[in-house]
């Protein structure tokens, strides 16, 4: 039945709806809740339009489109739907955030979850009411709003259009719009949660339109944490985590400029690896916050605009541009640590590791998923960019975005034992070439060094993935006389492509290193034929290149 509604009338939140009810099939709950979230979308559904109201539709052996629809507003009759199963069927809601401890066990713990933001819900919040708040940040547009104004006039009637007509009122000043939405939203929805419970808020910017300031300068003075990740190209999304606390007064005003610089190197040590304005900006403001209000509005744009300006970078820290070079003026900005963090992994090589145990232990996954199980099995502030991510994808898995599977030839021990097997092979043609030739594994990756006269000649490395940047970055410096070949799996192609074009610090490795990138296949083919002449093999082994951005080549040899 649900499916012919939607066939000839889908409004957005009833499409929205019956994404609702697909993605519910795929998540991992108990029978009792998930039982109950059935109800609840069944009677949210329902209740939702003007065909729900006439009970003669429940019998009718076709479901005839009605003379007149009329929708309701179905974020407030999932709500309602949400009171009339918690109370009847009691642990709902404790065991839909079960993660979160406070408050006691044997307390209610209702949940809020808002499409929009909760202004219009006010008068329905009671105090101390909330275990939990889960919201999304509104978009700042004018447009949006007067769009969403007519839409819901028409699709809700008078009463819903007039929850919105303050909105139309203020006029478009960026900030000044969506702060105050928040702060007169905030005023409602913060009393009503429990002691201690989270609150979480979302938002997404496109580049150089981050309405971060406007969103932390509404929040109360607590402790705050956030993460960003880009969703896709220019575009960021973030995510803020509070808990209710009492309100801080520190006993004198922060060092403002101290606490930005310490946010923005905690970020980029914790990342390992260069990060770009749109992420740090949130985190420096996120630690503002937490150190209690926010500086005056001036003073904060002032601190701003010298906490980020490329030119003059903070103590400890300095600003490259894409390809690894000191930056320069009209170039993106990316921000990097004067030395790399110890321990040193990566945020996108933890990434890449991950990628081939989850097509492995939890596929078939469709893409999002995929995303998901990936994001949460890393630290916050090493949340993945999603086109970082589709990259992963489109090295490691097979099958369409909905059935995704690990490559057969990425399965780890086919990987394993075709490192060792063209290890050996380089050694062992080494050696009949006239080198002292030695190979080792080395943490995942198989070295062979080729020496003659007690001189490194050549160096080989073989990895089944491209998560070797701390490797690649401290071999950046070039030995006369020694070639560098990195050989990888030929679909490794297009994440070491990736990796130079987005990436600084492998950018910047690839050109000072001399480093040669060398398909397997490439590889076999060249140990398949019988040719001892080290100059043939220098001259072979940079014709089939894995990637087209390969750094200048130092000669291998040097024939006395």
């Amino acid at each position: 039945r649900a499916e012919q509604v939607l066939g000839f009338y889908t409004p957005r939140n009833l499409w929205a709806l019956w994404q609702t009810v697909r993605i519910l099939e795929s998540l991992d709950f108990s029978v009792d809740v998930r039982r109950a979230l059935q109800w609840i979308l069944a009677l949210s559904f329902w209740q939702g339009s003007h065909a729900g109201r006439d009970p003669t539709l429940l019998w009718q052996p076709t479901l005839r489109r009605p003379r007149r629809f009329i929708e309701r507003n179905l974020w407030d009759a999932m709500h309602e739907a949400l009171a009339y199963v918690q109370a009847r069927s009691g642990g709902l809601a404790r065991e839909m955030v079960r993660d979160f401890p406070e408050p006691p066990p044997h307390a209610s713990r209702p949940t809020y979850l808002a499409q929009r933001w909760p202004g219009q819900f006010r008068g329905r919040l009671q105090n101390d009411s909330l275990g939990l708040a889960l919201v999304l940040a509104p978009p700042t547009a004018p447009l949006y709003w007067l769009l969403r104004f007519a839409w819901s006039g028409w699709l809700f009637g008078e009463r819903a259009a007039a929850v919105m007509g303050d909105l139309l009122g203020l006029r478009a000043g960026g900030g000044v719009l969506l702060e105050t939405l928040l702060a007169n939203a905030l005023r409602a929805l913060y009393p009503a949660l429990k002691a201690n419970a989270p609150l979480m808020l979302q938002w997404r910017w496109r580049e150089g339109a981050d309405p971060g300031e406007a969103i932390f300068a509404a929040l109360p003075p607590t402790s705050v944490s956030v993460c960003v990740a880009q969703a896709k190209e220019g575009e960021w999304v973030a995510a803020a985590r509070l808990r209710k606390t009492p309100s801080l007064h520190p006993p004198a005003t922060p060092d403002w400029l101290s606490v930005g610089a310490a946010a923005m190197r905690e970020l980029i040590a914790e990342r390992g690896e260069p990060v770009r304005t749109p992420r740090l900006r949130p985190h420096i403001l996120a630690a503002w916050r937490s150190e209690g209000d926010l500086p005056p509005a001036e003073e904060r744009a002032r601190e701003l605009g010298i906490l980020l300006d490329p030119e003059q970078p903070p103590p400890s820290l300095q600003v490259w541009d894409p390809s690894g070079q000191p930056w320069q003026t009209g170039e993106t900005p990316w921000w990097w640590l004067d030395e790399p963090p110890e321990p040193w992994d990566p945020a996108s090589d933890r990434a890449e590791r991950l990628m081939p145990t989850l097509l492995l232990d939890d596929g078939p996954l469709d893409a999002d998923a995929l995303g998901w199980e990936l994001t949460l099995r890393l630290p916050p502030l090493c949340a993945p960019d999603r086109p970082w991510i589709d990259a992963l994808i489109d090295s490691y898995a097979k099958g369409d975005k909905s059935q995704l599977r690990l490559r057969e030839q990425d399965h780890p021990q086919t990987r394993s034992a075709e490192l060792e097997t063209l290890a050996r092979g380089l050694a062992e043609r080494g050696r009949l070439m006239g080198f002292d030739a030695t190979e080792w594994a080395d943490g995942g990756v198989w070295r062979v060094e080729w020496v003659r006269e007690k001189q490194r000649r050549a160096s080989f490395w073989l990895s089944a993935n491209t998560a070797i940047t701390p490797r690649v970055w401290r071999s950046r410096t070039p030995i006369p006389g020694l070639a560098r070949f990195l050989a990888l799996p030929g679909g490794r192609a297009g994440l070491v492509q990736w990796r130079i074009d987005h990436q600084p610090l492998w950018a910047a490795a690839a050109l000072a290193g001399g480093w040669t990138f060398v398909k397997f296949r490439h590889l076999r083919d060249m140990l398949a034929e019988d040719v001892l002449e080290p100059a043939y093999w220098l001259a072979r082994l940079g014709l089939d290149p894995i990637t087209p951005a390969r750094a200048e080549q130092l000669p291998l040899f040097e024939m006395a």
